[in-house]
Formats: C-alpha cells, sequence, structure tokens
C-alpha cells in the first residue's frame, strides 16, 4: 500500500509539474486573445442593438407615425393651396375682363380657356366650374368616374350635364337635366354628381372691373381622388397602416385609405363616422364612446380637436388579435381643423425588428469568422518567425554553423518582419565572430613550431625532468 501511494504522490506531482511548466504556443496565446475579444464585441455590440431596438419598438412606432402622417399631411396641405391657387388664377383672369360673361361668344371663350386650365391641374383637381351671382347658374367642366371629359350648363332653372368631345364641343342628348339649382356645398347638391360623391372644394369670388359681372369659381377634390393619393403615400410605407381625415365640425370622414363606403346604399347622402364600416373607423368610434362619455358624435370630435391642438395623443389599441398604435393629430385645412388618424401594426414593426436582428446576426457571425480566421493566420504566420528564429539559435547552439550561414546572403531564411530579422542579424554577427574564433583556435592548435622554438621547449622539457627528478629524491635525503 505504502508503495502504491508513493507512486501516487510521484503520479500526480508528475502531472502537476507538467501543467505548471506548460508553455503554450506564441500563435495560440494570439488566436484565444482575437477570438475573446472578436467574439465579445461583436456579440455584445448585436444583442445591445437587438435589445435597444425591441425596448423602443414603442418610440420607433411613434416616429414612423409622425413622419408619416405630417408627409401625408404636408401633401394634402399644398394639394390645397394649389386648389386654392387654380381658383385665384381664374378669379384673376376674370377681374381683369380677360374672361367674362357678358356675350354668348365670351361665354364660350371662357369655358374654352377653363378647360386648359383643368386639362393643365388634371392631377390636382378632376373638375373646374363658376357659380353665376346672384342667379347661381352653373357652367364648367369636369372628368367623371369613367375618365370621360363632361360639361355642366345651366339654363334658368334647368342644369344639363353632357358628354362632349376632348377640345370641350357637347354632343349628343344631355346625360343629366333637372331643375334643381345647386349652390356648391354638400347641403344642397342639386344634379352636380361630384358634389354627391362628397369632395372638398376650393372656391374664389371675383367680380369683373368692366362688366361687373360677378361670379365664384370653385375646384373640387373627390374623396377617390384624396384617396388615391393617401394610398400612394402609404404604400411606401412597409408596414400595414390605416390613415382617415375627419372633419370634426359635422362627423364626416372625407377621406381613408381603405375601401369603405362613405355613402349611403342610395348615395345620395354621407354616412357619419359612426355608420361607416370600417373596422378601424369603428375602432375610433369606441375610443371616442370610452374617452368622452356621454357626448354626441361632433362634440366628442370637438373636444379631441382640442385635446391634440397642441401636440399629438398615441394610445394603444388591439384589432383583430393584433396590436396597433393610434396616433389623433389636428392637421389645418382650407382654414378649418380636421382631425387626421394613423393606425400603425406594432407587431409588423416587432417582427421587422426581429428579421433585422437576425440578419445582423448573421453578418456579425460573417464578420467574427472572417476576423478570426484573419488573426489565426497573422498568429500562425508571425509564431512561424519565431520558430525559424528558435531553430536557428538551436543550430547554432549545436555548432552547425553551415546550416545557417550562407556565403552570400549571411543568414539563410531572414524573416520578413523587422525586429526579427534584426535578432538574426545580431545572431549571425555573433556567429561569424565565434566562429573565427574557433577557426584561429583550430589554426593554432594544427600549425608547426619553428627550430628555436623547438630547442627552447627541448631544454624547458629537460629542465622539467630533472625538477621532477629532484622533487621525487627530496624524501630520502
Amino acid at each position: 500500500m505504502a508503495v502504491q501511494d508513493r507512486a501516487s504522490v510521484v503520479s500526480n506531482n508528475s502531472v502537476v509539474e507538467k501543467l505548471s511548466n506548460y508553455r503554450p504556443r506564441f500563435f495560440m496565446l494570439m488566436s484565444s486573445l482575437i477570438a475573446i475579444c472578436t467574439i465579445t464585441v461583436g456579440v455584445l455590440g448585436w444583442q445591445l442593438t437587438f435589445n435597444a431596438a425591441k425596448r423602443n419598438i414603442e418610440s420607433l412606432v411613434s416616429e414612423i407615425e409622425d413622419v408619416v402622417s405630417n408627409q401625408i399631411a404636408t401633401y394634402i396641405q399644398d394639394e390645397a393651396r394649389t386648389l386654392m391657387k387654380i381658383c385665384q388664377m381664374q378669379a384673376g383672369m376674370f377681374t381683369t375682363n380677360q374672361w367674362s360673361l357678358s356675350t354668348p361668344e365670351r361665354t364660350n371663350s371662357t369655358l374654352k380657356a377653363m378647360l386648359v386650365v383643368l386639362y393643365a391641374f388634371s392631377e390636382h383637381t378632376f373638375d373646374i366650374y363658376y357659380y353665376t351671382y346672384p342667379g347661381g347658374l352653373n357652367f364648367g367642366y369636369y372628368f367623371s368616374a369613367t375618365g370621360a371629359l363632361q360639361l355642366w350648363t345651366q339654363n334658368n332653372m334647368t342644369q344639363y350635364t353632357f358628354n362632349c368631345t376632348p377640345e370641350g364641343d357637347p354632343y349628343g342628348s344631355p346625360v343629366m337635366a333637372n331643375n334643381l339649382i345647386s349652390d356648391g356645398t354638400v347641403n344642397m347638391p342639386g344634379n352636380n354628381n361630384t358634389l354627391q360623391t362628397v369632395y372638398v372644394s376650393a372656391y374664389h369670388i371675383s367680380v369683373n372691373r368692366v362688366t361687373k359681372e360677378q361670379v365664384t369659381f370653385g375646384a373640387d377634390w373627390t374623396m377617390a381622388f384624396l384617396t388615391k393619393r393617401l394610398k400612394q403615400v402609404l404604400g411606401t410605407i412597409p408596414y400595414p397602416m390605416f390613415c382617415a381625415i375627419v372633419e370634426p365640425f359635422t362627423g364626416y370622414i372625407v377621406t381613408l385609405s381603405s375601401n369603405a363606403s362613405l355613402l349611403t346604399d342610395d348615395q345620395l347622402s354621407i354616412l357619419t363616422l359612426n355608420d361607416v364600416q370600417d373596422p378601424f373607423v369603428q375602432d375610433f368610434s369606441s375610443y371616442l364612446n370610452a374617452t368622452f362619455k356621454g357626448q354626441g358624435l361632433v362634440d366628442q370630435l370637438m373636444a379631441a380637436t382640442s385635446l391634440v391642438s397642441v401636440s399629438p395623443r398615441f394610445t394603444s389599441r388591439s384589432l383583430n388579435n393584433a396590436n396597433w398604435q393610434l396616433q389623433i393629430q389636428s392637421a389645418l385645412f382650407m382654414k378649418s381643423n380636421y382631425l387626421f388618424l394613423t393606425y400603425l401594426n406594432v407587431d409588423a414593426v416587432e417582427v421587422e425588428v426581429s428579421q433585422v436582428s437576425t440578419r445582423t446576426g448573421y453578418i456579425m457571425l460573417g464578420i467574427i469568422l472572417t476576423f478570426l480566421l484573419a488573426g489565426t493566420l497573422f498568429a500562425v504566420t508571425v509564431s512561424s518567425q519565431l520558430n525559424l528564429v528558435r531553430k536557428q539559435i538551436g543550430m547554432l547552439k549545436q555548432l552547425k554553423f553551415h546550416e545557417v550561414l550562407d556565403k552570400d546572403s549571411g543568414v539563410k531564411g531572414r524573416s520578413f518582419i523587422h525586429e526579427l530579422a534584426d535578432l538574426q542579424q545580431s545572431f549571425h554577427e555573433m556567429v561569424k565572430v565565434f566562429a573565427s574564433t574557433i577557426k584561429t583556435s583550430q589554426s593554432l592548435r594544427g600549425g608547426q613550431p619553428t627550430t628555436n622554438q623547438t630547442s627552447e621547449m627541448s631544454t624547458t622539457g629537460k629542465e622539467q625532468s630533472a625538477a621532477r627528478h629532484s622533487v621525487r629524491k627530496l624524501p630520502n635525503a
């Protein structure tokens, strides 16, 4: 047992000694350092970025909604200003007597000039017309839902709608005729088909300085026109969104980004916000009922407009098993405040963030592997250069000069690293001196002595021999 215990102790000591005496290779140290630094920085940076994005999802959604709503509001405001400019331009032509209704010829010339304006601004409005004062007679052109050009004319109390050529000349029988006079508003649309499908109008009153005629020029947006523009803006957003513009003082929706109908089945009246069959509109109606209890729709909308007049309001909503964020803000159109509603799918943003994070993770993995490979190659290269110097020093210890030195280039296998090359050169100089010393020593050992040196060495030898004999005889004296 004692022998086994001692053997065990010796074995353990040997293992400990081996571990304590272990010296890792240089390339292993460098590779480990590069791997630790690269992986730590890459993984931590990726995770920190991903976690920060997840924590700021709500802020990100709010910023996206701000950008989108501001972009749409700015676009619509620009379009509104364009409508006003169209009306102002026509009013200017009429005020300066360049346009006039004083004679049938001048009336026809004025209508043809208005048609030119309509063609020029067809991207901003679908109709152009004027109302006489005080009779309220309506004349103008407009593009129907099918894109056909039509002419509005009125004779006394009867208003007609004709199909016409691209040049503005009517042909055939009237497609519509009645004796209801339009006042240019949705409250009394008459036979103006565009008024019956909801529009936002721009008006400008003008008085001819020469003939003293008074007219009101107008240009309209249909709800379909606004919806088309709204969808164009939302089409550039990669997340599911819903937008709507609400007229708070009437309870009507001016436009929305879905295909829900805003009119009654007979197409003669406008639906209020509570009656529109759209999930987002119904959710907003529920929000109003929960926030402003016991009030009518118009009062609720006016209170909401006042609430968001300073800054937008954000609230989380749940629709169809998805999380949405609702932004409510006030926007000024045609000198009136409107409510601008924006719904953004929060879940879609989170999914997008996760997908981006996953792609970023793969990219970071590729970068990490590239750095590891490059670092390992660097470490192996430097280690091989150090190993070259180590081998040369080992050869010098074994006096293998011919394997280290070269007659022409000096040191064989010079390192491309400056410091190691200098170290090799230093050993080269040291070896040259050492080799020269050995050669001198060998030549002294292998050389022949001169005659005087031989006689002196002989005499000295005899004297040394006599001295040794005398020393040996001393004890017998």
